[in-house]
């Protein structure tokens, strides 16, 4: 569990963690350094708690980052088995026992379960369903259809399958689910994933995501560097070639929702352009072709402002090369 500036609801994470109804548990909380009092409240329950023996904190000299924050526990790790929950969150107290369960009666890599998530008074739940896969190709693609969630939390890994092909997050990220649960994919030989809710995410207008008023810039500049960071996971994999280009195409599908979703705010316009014309995905054969015909449908779509825009920095890149 990572804890940074989250005062107000580390009592309730901490305490679902704590009361598992599985007891084999031992807990990492890594202190990344916030300026709150999280890290008293973490403390003052675990002096006073039955399990305050099973709890390791792992203290940053500064503040590391989300990313950094979940490499740190995997190389702390000591068991066989990891799960992830952010600390304004919750568990069931089942959680663990049924994940566990499931685990051994499937003897998969990585078991997901079902989430229900709180905003305000609307409560919804993710619609995972009892899933054994297997197949190598609809592992993959689980990324894009949903089947598999991309998020961190709420999933049980084996250890040995983190380890062994070096699986972390990048560090400074603060949206590390998309590059981890890829690698989690191309990499593993089987996941399980079950209608069982054993998360309960409570959304919240400070998370680090943006809550309920969406993606800020910092988030959409992250992306660039996502994509090309999976593709280059993807170019290094041991996939076979045609599954290699059906993943590839599909990565190209989803930069482009991406930057629709920037160019929606004036602020990443110029930012996107830039980056756009220096992508991975226009230097490469088999998006090549499709990709220009996308970039010159976005610059048809934008007002005029933006389109003089779009010649300026077309014309500073000109004269830099």
């Amino acid at each position: 569990m990572l804890v940074y500036n989250v005062e107000d609801y580390v009592e309730r994470a901490l305490l679902s963690a704590l009361n598992q109804t599985y007891k084999d548990i031992e807990y990492l909380i890594v202190d990344d350094k916030g300026n709150d009092k999280s890290m008293d409240i973490v403390r003052n329950i675990i002096f006073t708690h039955p399990r305050r023996e099973y709890v390791r904190i792992i203290e940053h000299p500064v503040n590391f980052g989300l990313g950094a924050a979940r490499n740190s526990a995997i190389d702390a790790a000591k068991g066989k088995y990891l799960y992830f929950m952010d600390s304004d969150d919750e568990i069931t107290s089942d959680c663990i026992q049924k994940l566990y369960g499931k685990m051994m009666e499937t003897d998969v890599d990585v078991i997901c379960g079902t989430y229900s998530q709180i905003d305000g008074t609307t409560v919804s739940h993710s619609k995972t369903k009892d899933v054994i896969e297997k197949d190598k190709e609809q592992m993959v693609l689980s990324y894009f259809n949903n089947r598999f969630p991309v998020t961190i939390w709420n999933k049980f890994y084996k250890i040995s399958l983190i380890q062994t092909n070096n699986i972390k997050c990048v560090p400074h990220q603060t949206i590390e689910d998309n590059y981890f649960t890829f690698q989690i994919l191309i990499n593993a030989q089987s996941y399980s994933t079950i209608s069982d809710i054993t998360y309960i995410q409570h959304i919240r207008n400070t998370s680090i995501t943006g809550g309920r008023e969406g993606w800020n810039e910092k988030i959409f500049k992250q992306w660039p560097q996502i994509f090309n960071d999976l593709l280059d996971v993807l170019q290094k994999s041991s996939l076979e070639p045609t599954l290699k280009l059906k993943v590839k195409k599909r990565l190209f599908k989803r930069r482009i929702g991406i930057s629709k979703l920037a160019l929606k705010s004036p602020h990443n316009v110029q930012h996107y352009i830039n980056d756009y014309l220096s992508s991975s995905f226009l230097k490469d054969k088999d998006t090549l072709f499709s990709g220009m015909l996308l970039f010159a449908y976005f610059i048809s779509q934008m007002p005029l402002v933006v389109k003089k825009m779009f010649l300026l920095i077309l014309i500073k890149l000109h004269n830099t090369n």
